[in-house]
């Protein structure tokens, strides 16, 4: 018999009564152990791209020797309280030039003082090499930053080489060789721009791995946005899988998909994932219905937020073991307002002084980093009633801490707040500790 905490974390619109809602948890019923956590991405790139063709994966991040500007954005990480985190890379960073290796290169400080803060606060480190970005090693030499590379051999040799020197961080868990493949604007492209499969590359990466020694896991196929499931050809090379997701919509809004179907598409590779033991995580998630690009501050706003909000909470009930949102920091003048914390002066395109949380974003998804913990247990949660139109407008999921904490997540997506909301815990003790 255990004593509970118990945390009640509720995320809703406005207040007015509408009817009951009853919400049931039993604390016994597992539904997954494979929970590593929530956080969110944090690039080590600082390199101008042109265009978009960087995404927003680079900027506002200051110089490695900057130390009160670090110690802002570890105030801020501290207090998100993250777990799982995606760390964005480029093969330029550390070789610019065949087997030329630039540990000690500027953009590589940049990964060490986020790998330091990772190892200190034991975050798992999902390592991500977004793109080559490399001439010495392109496929299509018009179009190095998504061409996908020419001999698969020395790519593989020159990301062991990396994971060789980064040994020592304990902190890095899964590593992925490319962002978002399989799309017209992927970074694994072909002479034509046309996308190859990643299945030859994760065997090259994965023989040298091993070869080299080196334990750490590949994931994939890191594909967006939710694509639907297929039995995959690279299951033996990988130990972990990933998604991302950026159209999904309430059930009751036109626009995206659904999040009813997200729901469906992240059960099916979560079944997939666990039934050959390996966990299935979402490492890019934000929201793009409500507008982006440029200066955009849809991505940033209540209804992403919540949005958001609730896309974490199903998802998690479906089976997702870690979910990271885009971004940490973010120069906000790319592709939209990402940024979780505010580093960058986009008028005058120049990095701030002093580094202010981003509304809504932050706080929102902070409340849900707090109050959940890696290696925690995914318990059972009914809800009843919570309707309106037979659409489902409440939904909740349940974590049990490694130290026994429960934490109840609750969003509410309707322009209502119910009268009543009535919450059953069972199979725990009755001496609990609420907080709320």
């Amino acid at each position: 018999m255990f004593k509970f905490k118990f945390s009640l974390l509720l995320f809703s619109f406005v207040h007015i009564a509408f009817s009951q809602v009853i919400v049931n948890a039993n604390v016994a019923e597992i539904k997954s152990l494979y929970y590593h956590g929530l956080g969110f991405n944090w690039h080590a790139l600082d390199t101008f791209m042109p265009g978009t063709s960087g995404g927003s994966s680079w900027g506002a991040i200051p110089p490695a020797n900057d130390s009160m500007a670090w110690d802002q954005l570890y105030k801020f990480a501290e207090w998100l309280g993250v777990d799982f985190m995606r760390v964005d890379i480029s093969q330029r960073i550390y070789e610019p030039e065949k087997q030329v290796y630039t540990f000690n290169g500027r953009e590589m400080g940049l990964l060490y003082k986020i790998l330091d803060w990772a190892e200190k606060n034991n975050v798992h480190i999902f390592l991500s090499q977004m793109w080559s970005n490399v001439a010495w090693n392109a496929l299509n030499p018009k179009d190095i930053i998504h061409s996908a590379p020419l001999d698969l051999q020395l790519f593989a040799e020159g990301l062991s080489a990396l994971l060789k020197h980064l040994s020592n961080y304990t902190c890095i868990k899964y590593v992925t060789i490319t962002n978002e493949p399989g799309s017209s604007f992927s970074w694994w492209q072909d002479q034509n721009d046309k996308p190859l499969p990643i299945t030859p590359g994760l065997k090259a990466v994965r023989n040298a791995f091993d070869s080299n020694g080196i334990p750490v896991a590949l994931a994939g196929p890191d594909a967006t946005d939710l694509p639907s499931f297929s039995i995959p050809d690279y299951d033996d090379y990988i130990g972990a899988y990933d998604l991302h997701s950026y159209f999904a919509q309430f059930d009751y809004a036109t626009g995206g998909y659904s999040l009813a179907s997200a729901e469906k598409t992240i059960a099916s590779w979560a079944n997939w994932a666990h039934s050959h033991k390996k966990p299935f995580f979402i490492t890019e998630f934000g929201s793009m219905v409500f507008g982006w690009g440029g200066t955009d501050p849809g991505p940033s706003t209540f209804n992403a937020s919540l949005k958001d909000a609730e896309l974490v909470i199903r998802a998690i009930n479906s089976g997702a073991d870690a979910l990271s949102r885009w971004n940490f920091i973010n120069r906000g003048n790319l592709d939209g307002q990402w940024q979780l914390v505010n580093t960058w002066d986009r008028l005058h395109n120049t990095l701030l002084s002093s580094f202010s949380p981003q509304p809504n974003g932050y706080f929102a998804l902070g409340i849900l980093f707090r109050f959940t913990a890696k290696d925690s247990k995914v318990f059972t949660v009914n809800i009843t009633g919570g309707q309106m139109n037979n659409i489902q407008r409440v939904h909740a999921t349940g974590l049990l801490s490694p130290k026994n904490e429960i934490s109840l997540l609750v969003v509410n997506d309707a322009f209502e707040n119910w009268n009543t909301v009535n919450f059953t815990l069972e199979s725990l003790e009755r001496d609990i500790i609420l907080y709320m």
